[in-house]
């Protein structure tokens, strides 16, 4: 028994590294090279029932300067720089149904801050509606519902804000996903990822002292983080069975953040920002050993934003397939 179900777990592997990496697959062109993925979207196919996959992120983050609301860049007196750690983890439920993880620790290098910090969580449930053919063009599709779990600190903060790395809000976040594949006229692949993000409306978040939102020390009140909508579209072209380039564009739109804080018994209502957006742009290049492991290494740039910070987000992952 334990032989024929590590025969069967393998034998699903396969097929969703096919069905992953080649939805497009002709009769006249080889099986579709191995892909790791983009920095930034996330694979829309479900894993096999059993199946882990493992990729850690190291990044070097950069911000220097911010966006005013006519999306005029202006240098800060003090650019700020950390280290961060991501670690996704998904697991494949059933066929249909994958279960990811994603936690995240930083440490901030401009003083004040308190060393390594850990940021806020994700659960993430992932369910494929389409299971397309590999010989036709049919895209894969499927859904998302993610719930952002505040672990980081965003509270009782020291006056600098320095050693503050979470949001303090439970978003639950819907996403729609959605991949195909092509081979192209000089024998290259291509795989594109599309993807659209909107979080329901957040509850409020007390809060109490410094803060993220810039609260002063005495302040005694709640938060509530604005929406967000993002749109994510990325490209990966193979150059060969092993290097892969990879084009990623991300577009997010934020409204405004509202605090609330009690003064004598009437309540005071201020916006901690207004809204805006940016809109960020994510070069890379892949080298993939096989289908069950490969390497990313790229940059996050703002390219435009108004009322958002500049940043610059150096970073490299391995992606790990069990």
């Amino acid at each position: 028994m334990p032989v024929s179900r590590n025969r069967r777990s393998w034998t699903a592997l396969l097929v969703w590294t096919l069905l992953a990496n080649a939805p497009l697959c002709a009769d006249d062109h080889p099986a579709f090279p191995p892909f790791t993925g983009p920095l930034d979207a996330l694979n829309p196919s479900a894993l096999p029932p059993g199946v882990w996959v493992i990729e850690p992120y190291l990044s070097w983050n950069r911000s220097d300067a911010s966006f005013d609301a006519d999306r005029h860049a202006h240098h800060t007196r003090m650019a700020q720089r950390q280290w961060g750690l991501a670690l996704p983890i998904q697991y494949g439920i059933t066929r249909r149904l994958s279960l990811h993880l994603i936690v995240a620790a930083a440490d901030r290098q401009i003083p004040g801050s308190g060393g390594i910090r850990a940021g806020d969580s994700t659960v993430r449930l992932l369910y494929q509606l389409t299971r397309p053919d590999p010989h036709s063009a049919s895209p894969v599709i499927s859904v998302t519902l993610a719930q952002t779990i505040p672990s980081g600190r965003y509270q009782h903060l020291q006056a600098s804000e320095a050693d503050g790395l979470g949001s303090g809000s439970r978003n639950t976040v819907l996403g729609l996903n959605t991949q195909t594949g092509f081979w192209l006229p000089n024998q290259h692949a291509l795989r594109v990822r599309a993807h659209l993000y909107w979080t329901v409306r957040a509850p409020w978040t007390r809060v109490q002292g410094h803060s993220l939102w810039s609260t002063p020390a005495d302040f005694d009140g709640r938060v509530r983080v604005g929406r967000q909508a993002s749109v994510d579209l990325s490209a990966e072209y193979s150059l060969d069975g092993r290097w892969v380039l990879v084009g990623e564009l991300l577009y997010n739109r934020f409204l405004p953040t509202r605090i609330d804080q009690d003064v004598t018994a009437q309540p005071r209502r201020s916006a901690a920002g207004p809204g805006g957006d940016s809109l960020v742009l994510a070069p890379a290049v892949e080298y993939n050993w096989n289908a069950w492991i490969g390497l990313i290494a790229g940059a996050e740039f703002t390219a435009t934003g108004r009322n958002s910070s500049r940043r610059v987000t150096p970073q490299l992952a391995l992606n790990m397939v069990f």
